[in-house]
């Protein structure tokens, strides 16, 4: 859904845009015209990930954990203010600037426990002022994609959700054994590989591959 201005789109219970820039140079002046655009709403709205070829930028209440009225005045801010840098790093004349893209896991469970499983393994946060145990899981860095869970009967059918985390090897170490501790059945333990594979109560595998210093 397009809101608060060209370019700016609500995904997942943000505001967001991406910008297309040619240099890390660019992208700093990009993100020093949104911070100053916002002012002094900059720490409670404005999140910024900077990569060396686009800015991507997403507008939320921290308080809130939701968009309000003022992020939407905000996007319009932002907007203004890049002006023609939006037009020219998209290399589009006329039209939006890229709006970011989300990704989002759905895995299929008859089993509460499965949401612990998937939260332990790894490291999100449950949604602020979610109980249910459908409620789904976020990146606490807003940088992976966000799990859901569906219920589903003995008449659904399909393989398990499979999934591969790479991450630093103590932090693989922890979860390894956090998900030990949880009683998570362990389906492949390969030492020479350096990887453990375990599965929820519904089947779903996940690997734990600890990355190379």
């Amino acid at each position: 859904m397009t809101t608060a201005g060209s370019g700016w789109r609500y995904v997942h219970g943000a505001l967001g845009t991406s910008v297309r820039v040619t240099s890390m140079a660019q992208g700093a002046d990009v993100v020093k015209r949104a911070v100053e655009a916002c002012g002094d709403d900059v720490d409670e709205h404005l999140s910024v990930e900077m990569q060396r070829k686009k800015v991507t930028m997403t507008l939320q209440s921290a308080r809130s954990a939701s968009v309000t009225h003022r992020d939407h005045e905000l996007a319009a801010l932002i907007s203004v203010s890049l002006g023609d840098r939006l037009m020219w790093a998209t290399g589009v004349r006329h039209g939006p600037p890229h709006s970011r893209q989300v990704m989002e896991v759905i895995i299929p469970t008859r089993d509460p426990s499965v949401r612990e499983f998937w939260e332990i393994a790894t490291g999100y946060d449950r949604e602020r002022g979610s109980a249910d145990p459908e409620d789904p899981l976020v990146d606490p860095l807003c940088q992976g994609p966000t799990i859901y869970f569906r219920k589903f009967d003995d008449r659904d059918g399909g393989p398990p959700v499979c999934v591969n985390i790479n991450v630093g090897r103590d932090e693989a170490q922890r979860r390894i054994q956090a998900l030990r501790d949880f009683g998570a059945r362990v389906v492949a333990d390969c030492p020479q590989e350096l990887h453990t594979v375990f599965a929820d109560a519904a089947g779903n595998e996940v690997r734990i591959v600890p990355l190379h210093p």
